[in-house]
């Protein structure tokens, strides 16, 4: 290859031929840019011309060059000019990748963050399987395939009406309760507030997989979702004879079945916080549990009786740390305990000739008639509502208390009852 430069007739350009390789009918030229910075000769190539580099694109960059040398603005070398222009690809390059990637980001549909959200609901959540069947069967069918961004307030409130033409799979209602209509829409809710805080991928955290306003919500100037109104109070109460027979009939059951409900019917205690009764939870000299990760989120103790001392020492005689274990040891899934009682119940006929869904004695009966009886028996709001776990006394007052006078009567109407039928059979 020949080292020697050739003038091409324009100052500061000039350039050198290949040896071998031709370009055309001539020898393959490499062009040089030949020029004066900061008072010293600076010699720079631009290429051969078999890779495009031509006379007219030499003089464009020597002009460049000369102005902002002349100017003191802009690069004023070509390995300057090189830095800026490969800066400027990268920069649209990435502006183009982030482009794309922010449309494949839109691109996600609610299916999407739904298997996301399941994955992570598995990990931090007891009550994952309600959610991964409220979603298969009331959300996914309406609103999964939609993107994320299509799911507006509108269509929550069409999903809303929907729930509210729904029957349930199980059971002899003919529509959804306006309480599971609410859960529905809470779930969509909780979707989309872990959609606004989980990144779409590792490598782009900054990128969520939705934003914006989140369209389940609800304020009070009754801007988004149009909730159901729904009156979550109990209406029925059990007396003392009632629950016997209920657990003359869930001794045959199931010993489970039996101890869950005498611990509800003792302490008043939800069904999740039974199940998740642990053996480091329990003080047999103090008669108390240890409540953790509530409902409300605040932990407490609950106290109760020597009538449930022989239920809590059987269920510590039994191996494993659970109180209430699942098949494989693990946390036992709470619907369990709902079937069992609800198989319990209709067999001591409670439920009978019963149609209003909320006169329906369900496990959740049990916890409203402690809170009653309490009531009746003088304990006041104050202790009640920590022993029931409520976060507002207006809860405990509002559930409760207006079930109190007509628990009285009737219990007085079974007395005398009672009264009658020994006197009836002493005068036998």
């Amino acid at each position: 290859m020949r080292s020697k430069r050739i003038p091409t007739g324009i100052p500061g350009i000039c350039y050198r031929e290949h040896a071998e390789r031709r370009h055309g009918r001539y020898a393959d030229r490499y062009y040089i840019l030949r020029y004066r910075s900061a008072g010293r000769v600076v010699e720079e190539g631009v290429g051969w011309a078999s890779e495009g580099a031509t006379l007219e694109y030499c003089q464009e960059l020597m002009a460049k060059i000369r102005r902002n040398l002349r100017t003191g603005d802009g690069p004023q070398s070509l390995a300057l000019m090189r830095e800026e222009s490969a800066r400027r690809r990268d920069a649209e390059r990435a502006e183009r990748e982030q482009r794309e990637f922010a449309a494949r980001v839109a691109a996600v549909t609610f299916d999407d963050v739904s298997a996301r959200y399941l994955e992570w609901a598995k990990r931090n959540k007891r009550t994952w399987r309600d959610d991964e069947r409220t979603l298969r069967l009331h959300v996914c069918p309406e609103l999964g395939r939609l993107r994320m961004s299509d799911v507006t307030s509108a269509r929550v409130n069409a999903l809303k009406g929907v729930l509210e033409d729904k029957a349930p799979q199980r059971g002899r209602a003919e529509r959804l309760a306006p309480a599971t209509i609410l859960n529905v829409i809470a779930l969509v809710r909780e979707v989309f507030n872990f959609a606004t805080a989980t990144p779409y991928d590792c490598d782009h955290p900054e990128l969520r997989l939705f934003s914006g306003e989140n369209p389940a919500a609800f304020n009070r100037f009754s801007v988004g979702v149009s909730l159901p109104r729904v009156d979550n109070r109990t209406l029925r109460v059990l007396f003392e004879d009632e629950f016997q027979r209920l657990q003359s009939a869930s001794m045959a059951y199931s010993i489970d079945q039996y101890d869950a409900q005498a611990i509800a019917w003792h302490t008043g205690m939800r069904r999740e916080e039974i199940l998740s009764l642990r053996r480091e939870h329990v003080s047999l000299l103090g008669r108390s549990f240890k409540v953790l990760d509530t409902k409300t989120g605040a932990n407490r103790v609950v106290d109760w009786s020597d009538e449930l001392a022989p239920v809590v020492e059987r269920r510590l005689e039994m191996p494993g740390d659970w109180l209430f274990p699942g098949r494989d040891g693990s946390y036992r899934n709470p619907d369990s305990i709902t079937r069992g009682f609800a198989r319990v119940a209709e067999r001591v006929g409670l439920n009978e000739g019963i149609a209003d869904k909320r006169l329906f004695v369900t496990f959740k009966t049990l916890r409203a008639s402690f809170a009653v009886r309490m009531l009746a028996a003088g304990m006041d709001l104050r202790n009640l509502q920590l022993q029931m776990g409520h976060a507002d006394i207006t809860t405990t007052s509002r559930c409760y208390l207006p079930l109190v006078e007509s628990f009285k009567r009737e219990a007085v109407a079974r007395a005398a009852q009672r009264a009658k039928i020994l006197d009836f059979k002493a005068a036998r």
